[in-house]
């Protein structure tokens, strides 16, 4: 539980606002069938690096050290958003994405690094296989006509984004409010050769 004296925090690449807005419409068009989802804010998709949960005020300058450590290694490259899906399975879902193509080895290095540089740091983390992607939505009722109706849309929707290229990484903080999830980034830290 987040206390006074700590926060939450989680380490990610962000998304240019043209490709944001191009799955705000995405997600627009999969609303209509008034599923129980709760649908994630455009401006809030990203792509999740680490996760390192509630940690305290003081040890975010280790997290800040401990990313930069890991981009020094990994030149900037190229990723695009692509395709959708939900995990775990069109049986059970639980979670709605869009999917990401590009220099996808370039992406796994980084996500190595980072996790590597942050668990020698000390910090525990989520023990999951990566699987990148970027999050639309969470189911909130699996059993409704209207959330097949949002699947199969999701399904047949088309969704090939223009290639932009990944220079840095952001580490963000999480409030979790009323009103949904708030990111406020603390630490940008560029790739190498982008300091």
């Amino acid at each position: 539980m987040q206390s006074e004296t700590s926060l939450r925090v989680f380490v990610a690449i962000e998304i240019p606002a043209r490709e944001l807005a191009r799955i705000g419409q995405l997600v627009d068009g999969l609303r209509r069938h008034r599923a129980r989802i709760a649908w994630v804010p455009a401006a809030n998709v990203h792509v999740t690096l680490a996760f390192l949960g509630n940690i305290e005020f003081d040890r975010v300058g280790s997290v800040a050290t401990a990313t930069t450590v890991a981009c020094d290694t990994i030149s900037p490259f190229e990723l695009a958003i692509t395709g959708t899906g939900c995990f775990p399975s069109r049986s059970r879902p639980k979670v709605l994405w869009t999917g990401v193509r590009g220099d996808l080895d370039s992406l796994s290095a980084l996500q190595r690094g980072v996790t590597a540089e942050l668990a020698a740091a000390g910090f525990r983390l989520d023990e999951k296989p990566f699987r990148p992607h970027l999050t639309i939505g969470r189911v909130k009722e699996s059993s409704s006509p209207d959330l097949t109706s949002t699947l199969d849309d999701l399904e047949r929707s088309i969704v090939e984004g223009v290639p932009f290229v990944v220079n840095s990484i952001t580490v963000l903080r999480s409030e979790l409010l009323p009103s949904g999830a708030r990111y406020t980034p603390l630490a940008r830290v560029g790739l190498a050769g982008r300091r």
